[in-house]
Order: structure tokens, then C-alpha cells, then sequence
């Protein structure tokens, strides 16, 4: 018996505990692998989130200015008149044109 348990049962017995001991440390470097992967995707998700939180917040700060915009009249336009404007040329080769400009000026007012 003595034979048997040194030359077939105790080899068997030490690759059992060898093996037993590889699946355990498969599983733990499968677990940490796993937890890499969630962190990973954590770290993607937070990313696309904040991605998300700036669009949303430049949304609701363009809302909030086209709400001012449409409270307030355009200016130079009123229910009764509309104020119109030009420019022209002052100084220069082209400032002789800048007398029209007054002049079409001074006939709409």
C-alpha cells in the first residue's frame, strides 16, 4: 500500500492541488481583468456624461439668450418707424462719394 500511495496517489493528489491552484489564480487574474474592464467602461461612461453636461449646458444657455432676444425689440425698429442708416467714405480717393452718403442722409431725415 505503502508503494501505491507514494508512486500513484500522491502524484495524483499533487496535481490535484497544482491544478486547483492554477484554476484559483485564473479566476482571481479573470476577476482583476473584469474589474479593468469596469473601470474602463466607468471611465468612458463619466467622459460621454460630461460630454453630455457641457452640450446640455451650452443648450440651455442658448435657449436662455434667444428667450432675452425675443423680449427685446430690435433696435431701430418700433411699431410706428424704423430707423435706417448708411455709411460712406470719409477720407481717401473715394471721399468725394462720402457727399452722396450725406446728402441721401440729410433728404430721410
Amino acid at each position: 500500500m505503502s508503494l501505491l500511495k507514494k508512486r500513484v496517489i500522491m502524484p495524483l493528489a499533487l496535481v490535484f492541488l497544482l491544478s486547483l491552484l492554477l484554476v484559483s489564480c485564473g479566476q482571481q487574474d479573470q476577476q482583476q481583468v473584469d474589474t479593468l474592464k469596469l473601470e474602463q467602461q466607468i471611465a468612458d461612461l463619466s467622459k460621454r456624461v460630461d460630454e453630455l453636461s457641457e452640450k446640455v449646458e451650452a443648450l440651455i444657455k442658448q435657449k436662455a439668450l434667444e428667450a432675452e432676444l425675443a423680449k427685446k425689440p430690435e433696435e431701430g425698429v418700433t411699431d410706428t418707424q424704423i430707423h435706417l442708416g448708411q455709411w460712406g467714405p470719409q477720407t481717401g480717393p473715394a471721399a468725394a462719394w462720402g457727399n452722396v452718403a450725406r446728402g441721401t442722409g440729410d433728404y430721410f431725415k
